[in-house]
């Protein structure tokens, strides 16, 4: 017959012979307990008898030197261990009580259990740990680790300092968005601002060949060729395929190439003297404020009959008006700008000494505007023709260079006075003695330079 729990856990346990290990000084290793030997102190219990609980530690394992008490062989010791237990010279793990912790043993539900409980929920699935953002280090965010100016006094928290706020600025830095400029034009980017739109006026096709040969611009020409095409620049079947590709040629010198100031021309002439003293005037590509001047002699008759309607009852803008009329009678008066130039200046002066029911500059206004639709600019025949003389003026209009282009050129300018251009022109020296400036320019190309488009 089986105790029961209240008499097992009333009768004292009963040591086996050879338990005491402690009291009969032997090595601590003990005959293996039987299959009836009690657990944790609870008395033998028969073989298939039901436990209540299980224990939350394993059990001891049998000395490997000993045969258990079942008669079971002896297993052999671990290579490197040594007699009595242990391994290496260490001492043998004897098993201690059991942990107030450790997860308890598995129990077989009873039968007919959990029949009505619905199944367990299943865990969420771990996340991965999004790692934290590096602190970047103050010595390569570039803080300093002393005074940069010397006699600066250095300060024991100024390190401190400065690494917290090399520190911030990495944080911050990683918080705001990353700023990129724009990706540069499969052509390159322009040698001008991004504001300027150029608009190719006129080219003289026998000077492209020699535009080519220019060193710089046959790199930029090369790359040019090698680009994808510009849809903007689309063949175009009624004109000649020579033409269009001297077309893109020059635009493409005119936008990307280096360009001189009007203070640089005079310093281009030395560099175009070659062995022996030989002079080759150079292409030059020249960038500035594009003045057309107009005729002496016009501008005197356009002043003079814009004046004509209000000399009733001046006599002093009559007598200026008598004088203008006779000097232009005069066959002597061409070529004589200097006087021309005198006599529109005593009409203006004597128009503006009373007052005129009309705007403030409305001489000079209605002047200019006949003389832009006539195209009367001043000529002068140099380089073998009559050519049209304009001036290229510098920053701060302190210096002017002459600029010549061919007579039919003036058609095809638009009717602006005055315009910022972009000149492709042959350097040569002062070819009017009566000229300041000791260089000339003999255009071969101009683009003028557009404002910024859209709107009104």
């Amino acid at each position: 017959m089986v105790p029961s729990g209240k008499q097992r856990a009333a009768r004292p346990l009963a040591p086996r012979e050879g338990d005491g290990a402690s009291q009969d000084g032997q090595d601590g290793r003990d005959e293996e307990p039987s299959p009836e030997q009690t657990l944790l102190g609870v008395d033998r219990v028969p073989a298939g008898a039901a436990v209540p609980f299980v224990p939350s530690s394993p059990v001891a394992p049998a000395p490997r030197d000993r045969p258990s008490s079942a008669g079971a062989p002896p297993v052999p010791e671990p290579w490197g261990a040594e007699p009595g237990g242990t391994l290496f010279g260490a001492q043998a793990l004897v098993p201690g009580p059991a942990m107030p912790f450790a997860a308890p043993g598995r129990r077989e539900p009873a039968a007919g259990a959990g029949r009505d409980l619905p199944p367990p929920a299943r865990p969420p699935l771990p996340r991965a740990a999004v790692p934290a953002p590096p602190v970047p280090s103050p010595w390569a965010a570039g803080a300093q680790a002393r005074p940069s100016e010397p006699g600066q006094a250095w300060q024991p928290g100024q390190a401190a300092t400065a690494a917290a706020t090399a520190a911030a600025r990495g944080r911050a830095a990683q918080m705001e968005p990353e700023l990129r400029p724009p990706a540069p034009s499969p052509r390159g980017e322009p040698a001008r601002g991004p504001a300027e739109v150029l608009d190719l006026l006129w080219f003289d096709p026998a000077s492209v060949p020699r535009m080519r040969k220019k060193v710089p611009w046959r790199r930029l020409l090369d790359e040019f060729d090698r680009a994808p095409p510009d849809p903007v620049f689309e063949a175009d079947p009624m004109k000649d395929p020579q033409q269009l590709e001297d077309h893109r040629d020059v635009f493409e010198i005119l936008t990307r190439a280096e360009a001189l100031d009007a203070r640089q021309v005079g310093d281009a002439l030395p560099a175009a003297v070659g062995a022996g003293g030989k002079f080759a005037p150079p292409l030059v590509l020249v960038a500035g404020e594009f003045v057309l001047l107009f005729d002496e002699i016009e501008t005197l008759k356009a002043t003079a009959a814009a004046a004509t309607a209000f000399a009733a009852g001046d006599q002093s803008l009559k007598d200026a008006l008598d004088s203008a009329t006779e000097a232009l009678g005069s066959p002597w008066l061409e070529g004589a700008g200097a006087v021309a130039e005198a006599l529109t200046a005593r009409v203006r002066k004597a128009f503006g000494q009373a007052q005129r029911p009309v705007a403030q500059g409305y001489l000079e206004s209605t002047a200019e505007r006949v003389l832009v639709e006539r195209r009367a600019y001043q000529m002068r025949t140099v380089f073998g023709a009559r050519s049209v003389r304009a001036l290229l003026l510098g920053a701060g209009q302190s210096v002017s260079v002459p600029v010549y282009l061919p007579e039919h050129v003036a058609k095809l300018l638009p009717m602006c006075p005055r315009l910022r251009a972009r000149l492709i022109a042959e350097l040569h020296a002062r070819q009017d003695h009566h000229e300041a400036f000791s260089a000339a320019l003999r255009a071969v190309a101009m683009a003028r330079v557009l404002p910024p488009l859209g709107g009104r």
